[in-house]
C-alpha cells in the first residue's frame, strides 16, 4: 500500500456510524467492528462498507478527500458499491464544491446516501440572502440530479427561519427511501408529514432535535407507506404518539426523550402495534417502565438510558414481560449512557436468568462508557448463556440515538 492509501487510514475521513438493528449473521461472539478501509484497488472489497460515513472535502484534512481519493483508487464497479451503500457527509461551505464534482466526475450515478448538514450563518456561501426559502430551495434543487439518491439526513440549522420542506424536498428527491430530519426548525409536525406525500418510494423517516414546532391545530396526514419512524427531542411528542397506532406499515419504531406523561399513550401505541412490530428502539427510565407484553412478534429491543444516579430498579419488570411472548425476539442491546456504576446497579442476579429464559434470543449486545475489564466483568455476569455476547464503547455511537442509521434491517 502506498504512503497516500497508509495516510487515509490514518485519517478521519471514515467515522464508524454504528448499526444496531441489522440482520446479517456473526460468525464470532465476541467479534469487535471492522477497522478503516483500505484504498488498495486490488484488495478484496469490504462488505462492511455500509457501516462508514465519508466526509467530503474534511475541513481539517482537505488534501485527503475521501471522494477524490476512492475516485482515482478504485474500480468503477467498487465506486458504485462504495457510494451507493456509504454515507457521504457534506458541509454548506464545501456543498458548491460537492455539486461540481458531481458533474465532473459523473458521481451522481453512483451516490446512494447524503448526510448535508449547514446552518444560516452564510454556510451556502450567500452573505446575506434575502429569502431563506428561496435559497433554501435553489440549492437543493442543485442536488435533484442524483438520480440514485435513496438516503438523505439533512441537518439544517435555520434558526427561527422556516423553509418550505414540501417545495425544497419533494420535487428534488423523488427517489429516496429513507429521510432524516435533524436540528431543524419547522412549522408544525404536519408541515413535515406533508413534504412526504410527494415522495412515492419514502419507507422510513426520522425527526431529531427538530425545533419550535406549533400546537397542531389540523389534522397530520397519514403516510401509509412507512415501515420505519424514529423520533427523538421532539416537541409535541403526544401527537406523534397518537398518530402512529394508525400507520398500517409500521413495523420498526425509535422513541427517545420520553416523559412520564407520554408512558399512557406509549402504551396504547404498543397494544395496537404490537402484533406486527420488530423492531422498538426506547429510552429507559425508571419513572417510565412500558408494557412489553403486547409486542409478540418482536425481533429486536434496543433499550437506551441516560440515567446519571445509576438506578435500574425497574430494568428487570420491564424485561419480565417478555419471556412468554418473545418468540421471535433474536437481539437485545443494552445502551448505558452517563451511568455511573453501572456494574453495581445492573441486577445481574435477576437480568441473567431473564436473558437465559429467552429460547431464541442470539446477540445480546451493551454499549457502555470504555473502561478497562467492562467486557470481561459482563462476560463473567452471563456466563450461563446461549445468545452471542458483545461489549462496545460509546465512541462514535451517540450522534444521534433515534437515527435511521441505527436501522440496517
Amino acid at each position: 500500500m502506498d504512503d497516500q492509501s497508509k495516510a487515509f487510514e490514518s485519517s478521519e475521513c471514515f467515522v464508524k456510524d454504528l448499526r444496531m438493528c441489522h440482520e446479517q449473521d456473526e460468525t464470532a461472539s465476541d467479534g469487535l467492528a471492522p477497522g478503516p478501509l483500505s484504498t488498495d484497488a486490488s484488495a478484496a472489497f469490504p462488505s462492511e462498507l455500509h457501516d462508514y460515513t465519508i466526509d467530503f472535502l474534511h475541513n481539517d484534512r482537505a488534501s485527503l478527500c475521501a471522494c477524490s481519493l476512492v475516485c482515482k483508487s478504485w474500480t468503477a464497479s467498487s465506486q458504485y458499491h462504495l457510494f451507493k451503500n456509504a454515507t457521504i457527509r457534506v458541509w454548506g461551505g464545501n456543498f458548491s464544491q460537492f455539486c461540481e464534482e458531481l458533474v465532473s466526475t459523473h458521481l451522481n450515478i453512483y451516490v446512494g446516501r447524503l448526510y448535508l448538514t449547514c446552518d444560516c450563518d452564510g454556510d451556502w456561501g450567500v452573505d446575506e440572502p434575502r429569502d431563506w426559502n428561496a435559497e433554501f430551495e435553489a440549492q437543493l434543487s442543485r442536488l435533484k440530479p442524483l438520480s440514485c439518491l435513496e438516503y438523505l439526513r439533512l441537518s439544517y440549522d435555520n434558526g427561527n427561519q422556516s423553509p418550505s420542506i414540501p417545495s425544497a424536498i419533494g420535487p428534488n428527491f423523488s427517489s429516496i427511501v429513507d429521510l432524516e430530519l435533524t436540528a431543524t426548525w419547522f412549522a408544525s409536525i404536519a408541515e413535515i408529514f406533508q413534504s412526504c406525500i410527494g415522495l412515492p418510494h419514502l419507507r422510513r423517516l426520522a425527526l431529531v432535535s427538530t425545533e419550535r414546532l406549533e400546537d397542531e391545530d389540523a389534522s397530520v396526514p397519514d403516510l401509509p407507506m412507512l415501515d420505519t419512524f424514529a423520533v427523538d427531542a421532539l416537541q409535541n411528542l403526544e401527537v406523534i404518539l397518537r398518530w402512529l397506532p394508525s400507520q398500517p406499515s409500521i413495523r420498526r419504531i425509535a422513541i427517545g426523550c420520553l416523559h412520564s406523561e407520554d408512558i399512557h399513550l406509549l402504551d396504547i401505541m404498543l397494544r395496537t402495534l404490537g402484533p406486527r412490530l420488530e423492531h422498538l428502539i426506547i429510552e429507559y427510565s425508571n419513572d417510565c417502565v412500558s408494557d412489553l407484553s403486547h409486542v409478540t412478534a418482536l425481533r429486536t429491543l434496543e433499550i437506551v438510558t441516560f440515567l446519571s444516579d445509576g438506578s435500574f430498579l425497574n430494568l428487570p419488570a420491564l424485561l419480565e414481560k417478555l419471556p412468554g411472548h418473545a418468540r421471535a425476539l433474536q437481539r437485545i442491546v443494552f445502551v448505558l449512557d452517563n451511568v455511573k456504576d453501572w456494574n453495581q446497579c445492573l441486577d445481574w442476579s435477576h437480568v441473567g436468568p431473564i436473558l437465559a429464559s429467552l429460547d431464541s434470543l442470539q446477540h445480546v449486545e451493551f454499549h457502555v462508557r470504555p473502561e478497562e475489564r467492562a467486557s470481561q466483568i459482563i462476560h463473567e455476569h452471563l456466563a450461563s448463556r446461549k445468545y452471542a455476547l458483545r461489549v462496545q464503547g460509546l465512541t462514535d455511537r451517540l450522534d444521534h440515538e433515534c437515527s435511521l442509521s441505527k436501522f440496517d434491517c
